[in-house]
């Protein structure tokens, strides 16, 4: 083996044992605050054929998830399975319960640049595109959950203008990226295409999806409760869950998240009681999302680890 494989080899191990500590260390933090503030408890009643449909709508969601995560990484032309994409994200999901979002960051690019050979600094800039994206559509889509405290006309036209600065975005996006504003400067030069390149139709319909299928899972949440929530309702999810990721210091947006439900909730359903077991559950709830598509991911790394285990041995049989 030459001296470049054997680098690749060194760093490939050490990815492998960085993920590892960075799952481990995530959920140390995760499960400390789970039980420094009692969410581990289920509710006292619950219907559990709603319950099972809000999980299917949330899986539903995972998978919008990692769709859009293959979509920006081959709108710039590296190329990654829907089954890259499920690994690379399900076992780096749990990342985000440490203090700072730049582990789930890490975690993300580090899988896809080990297997495509793409530059870990370019992966992670799309990787953390990616997430303000997310943040912003879900802070758009999270604007339908605001009809107690908006008029649903002021909700709609807001809505209107934002889909059609979007259509003429994509009309005139080639335009944008060759306009003499954007060559003039050396920054805008630089940056500028990339991000432009990066967004796609297929891309935005995906962030969309993500955050409508969550929204309804929510609503399928409240409903397996037997909460009054109205539909509309289920789209405070994704303003709640924005609000979480913006204080950077809040590992997964925890305490943060349920706060700013909470406060949402409280315009669709009268009861505290309800609005506190609702957005304290939701907690527990999304973590079972989250279990799933970790358990996703590990299951394909383990049938990839044996199918080349196998393979291998093959060919020394063969050799």
């Amino acid at each position: 083996m030459d001296f470049k494989g054997r680098m690749k080899k060194l760093l490939k191990g050490k990815l492998r044992y960085f993920t590892n500590t960075l799952i481990v260390i995530s959920l140390i933090f995760l499960v400390r605050y789970l039980l420094a503030n009692n969410l581990l408890r289920m509710p006292d009643t619950i219907n559990w054929y709603w319950f099972a449909a809000s999980l299917l709508m949330l899986a539903v969601g995972y998978g919008f998830d990692c769709f859009s995560w293959l979509q920006i990484l081959r709108n710039n032309s590296i190329h990654i399975s829907m089954r890259e994409a499920i690994e690379s994200v399900g076992i780096a999901v749990f990342g985000k319960y440490i203090p700072g979002k730049v582990w789930v960051i890490t975690g993300m690019s580090g899988r896809v640049s080990q297997s495509t050979g793409a530059p870990i600094i370019q992966v992670s800039l799309l990787a953390t595109l990616l997430q303000v994206l997310n943040l912003a559509l879900g802070a758009f889509i999270g604007l339908i959950g605001l009809t107690p405290y908006l008029k649903m006309s002021l909700v709609a036209v807001f809505i209107i203008i934002t889909i059609v600065v979007i259509v003429l975005f994509f009309g005139y996006k080639d335009k944008i990226r060759n306009a003499g504003f954007v060559q003039r400067y050396k920054f805008t030069r630089k940056w500028l295409p990339p991000f432009i390149r990066s967004i796609s139709p297929g891309l935005i319909l995906s962030l969309v999806l993500i955050w409508i299928s969550w929204s309804i899972s929510f609503y399928l949440l409240a409903k397996s409760l037997g909460y009054p929530l109205p539909f509309e309702g289920g789209f405070v999810l994704p303003l709640g869950s924005s609000a979480g990721t913006l204080l950077l210091l809040a590992p997964g947006g925890l305490g943060v998240r349920e706060g700013a439900l909470g406060l949402l909730l409280a315009g669709h359903l009268t009861s505290p009681q309800e609005i506190v077991t609702l957005s304290a559950f939701s907690r527990l709830w999304f973590l079972v999302g989250e279990i799933m598509i970790f358990l996703a991911a590990g299951l394909l790394i383990t049938l990839k680890m044996k199918r080349t285990k196998l393979n291998n041995t093959d060919t020394l049989v063969r050799g």
